[in-house]
């Protein structure tokens, strides 16, 4: 068997729990949507979006994933679409917004602590901050383990996250205070009416915000497609998958939350991060508000270490590709890239005591960025390559370009939804982060270890999908062992 064969440590079931916990992890961090926009148009939200959202990505995610089986990931993919400086700032915005994400674990984890247990932090936020470093350095240190140990982390994770929540689920529906009609309310606790200000009362820049962000992300395991076994086969299983769960840990506990407490107006002013916790108290006491407590934790541990994962080896699939310093390509002795790993930790530490809804924002909108150049870039890759050597053995959905534009209309339209509710100081954000990319493009091009030779636009080596990631290669003539004399920048470990 090839060695590059040999090193695809990743198969189906850790791959449906990276997606899943990348995606969504549980409902943790939805509450604000509820006590934004009300209850009705919460479920309708969370009913609908994965629809027109999250179904075109994951189904774009599964076609380059099995034709682009690398570590670049989406930059592989926009590189091959447009050129090298697309392809480096769309990654760019893509690892921005990554990072941002990453920085909101903790911040939730320490939401539910405190919601919990808010005797033992202080009002001076000393205690929470140092909980939220302490939790930073923990799970970036899983990070240093392996791909294996992160794929395996995900599984036991779900069984973890998701099991208190079919208690509550359970509890919920024959505890003797579920309402079905509260699901059907706005915001004030009125019955929702279709009219103008229904929607103009409600608040949509925390509900569209917070609603992208827990229905995004179905890119970001692309960044591990050169670690998993079978891309062509297992991407899109895995991401159907991973829809299916999604779809049903968000409605589920959404719907059994919202009937057991959201029936006034006041109730559903209460419904922000963590709240759930203080639904599981009503509910189930003591017992299942500490269970529910130890999913908030073991949820969020996992989207970080995954979160971490995919952002650090695209960083070093970026440097296979000749776009970054050779030292982000670099292992360590757990066949780890240690250095895209630790300059997550430093973005995530630097982010990590922003507002929550601000981050949410600025992240959703530097997101939004990078997507637009993902879809552009599938539907011309996928007439560039309908009848390539390839094609045969990748998966594709059987549509005509008309139709897969069809496809992305409601997606676009989520987007300017998301870009038009945005604040000013997020557009800001967005228009600064292209500008600093392209400037560490021009940059990167003369830094010493940089493949300068390839051309911005017109490379015939980054237009071609590869069969496997550099990354995956071990050294040629090495024999297999630990010393042999091959390439630098696969095998540098620390």
């Amino acid at each position: 068997m090839p060695a590059s064969q040999q090193r695809r440590a990743l198969t189906l079931v850790p791959l449906v729990a990276i997606v899943y916990h990348e995606v969504s992890g549980g409902p943790f961090g939805v509450e604000t949507c509820v006590s934004a926009a009300g209850p009705f148009l919460t479920l309708v939200g969370f009913a609908t979006f994965p629809l027109i959202w999250s179904v075109p990505e994951a189904i774009i995610t599964a076609e380059l994933c099995s034709l682009f089986p690398e570590n670049s990931g989406y930059v592989a993919w926009s590189t091959a679409a447009f050129g090298r400086r697309v392809g480096w700032v769309q990654g760019a915005l893509s690892w921005f917004s990554g990072v941002a994400d990453n920085a909101l674990y903790p911040v939730l984890l320490a939401a539910y602590a405190q919601n919990a247990a808010p005797e033992l932090f202080d009002k001076d936020g000393y205690t929470r901050a140092a909980f939220v470093i302490a939790v930073t350095f923990a799970l970036t240190a899983v990070n240093f383990r392996g791909i294996e140990c992160v794929g395996i982390a995900a599984v036991v994770v779900a069984v973890v996250a998701l099991v208190p929540f079919v208690a509550f689920c359970i509890v919920g529906i024959f505890h003797g205070s579920l309402s079905p009609s509260n699901w059907l309310l706005d915001r004030h606790g009125e019955p929702f009416e279709l009219r103008a200000a229904s929607f103009e009362d409600v608040r949509w820049r925390p509900y569209l915000s917070v609603l992208f962000w827990n229905l995004n992300y179905w890119d970001s395991v692309s960044t591990l497609a050169g670690e998993v076994s079978e891309p062509g086969k297992t991407f899109p299983r895995a991401l159907s998958y991973a829809l299916l769960l999604v779809y049903a840990t968000y409605l589920l506990p959404l719907l059994v939350g919202i009937g057991v407490s959201a029936g006034s107006e006041e109730e559903i002013s209460r419904w922000k991060e963590g709240y759930f916790a203080s639904i599981a108290k009503e509910l189930g006491g003591w017992a299942l508000t500490s269970a529910l407590l130890v999913a908030s934790v073991a949820s969020n541990a996992a989207q970080f270490i995954t979160e971490m994962s995919s952002d650090s080896y695209q960083l070093a699939g970026m440097a296979e590709r000749g776009m970054l310093p050779r030292i982000f390509a670099a292992r360590s002795r757990y066949d780890t890239p240690y250095v895209g790993i630790i300059a997550s930790a430093s973005g995530i530490l630097l982010l990590g005591f922003f507002d929550f809804t601000s981050v949410v924002d600025m992240l959703n909108l530097l997101y939004v960025g990078s997507i637009v150049v993902e879809f552009a870039a599938w539907l011309v890759l996928r007439r560039r390559h309908l009848r390539d050597e390839h094609s045969a053995s990748v998966f594709r959905i059987k549509a005509s370009t008309p139709v897969c534009v069809l496809m992305l209309t409601p997606a676009f339209f989520a987007m300017g939804l998301v870009t038009y509710f945005s604040s000013i100081i997020t557009k800001i954000v967005l228009i600064v982060a292209i500008l600093v990319a392209l400037s560490l493009y021009e940059v990167q091009k003369w830094s010493v270890g940089v493949d300068n030779s390839a051309p911005d636009d017109d490379d015939d080596d980054d237009a071609r999908p590869r069969e496997a990631s550099p990354l995956l290669r071990s050294s040629e003539g090495g024999g297999g062992g630990g010393g042999g004399g091959g390439d630098a920048t696969a095998t540098t470990s620390v």
